[in-house]
């Protein structure tokens, strides 16, 4: 959305951390809970599939709620749930790359940093 109250490059650029650390913050209760993870990439797929699922109920709901009051009701939490779906969408996205650097990239990725 473009706006007259734009972030200055130092603003956007703290933010855009935030959010790296927060995303960095969920792989690491990722790899707590599952380990490390390779799936083919399909699953990978659906894993990542099923979370922007969640992200974009939430995101619906909202929707929804402004557009029709009386049918969705009041949740001060929802744009909250919808920013950790979206953190944990970034996550399981990290792992894919992740998964396919470690495993049908390894060869094409030897030698590189």
């Amino acid at each position: 959305r473009n706006t007259n109250n734009r972030m200055n490059t130092t603003d956007a650029l703290t933010a855009t951390l935030h959010a790296i650390r927060c995303v960095t913050d969920e792989r690491g209760r990722q790899l707590q809970k599952w380990g490390v993870q390779d799936h083919p990439i399909a699953d990978w797929f659906l894993i990542l599939g099923e979370e922007v699922g969640e992200a974009h109920r939430e995101a619906c709901e909202h929707v929804f709620r402004l557009r029709f009051p009386e049918h969705y009701p009041e949740d001060p939490e929802r744009l909250k749930r919808l920013r950790k779906e979206l953190v944990e969408v970034a996550a399981v996205a990290v792992a894919m790359v992740e998964s396919l650097d470690r495993n049908e990239l390894r060869a094409a990725l030897a030698g590189v940093p």
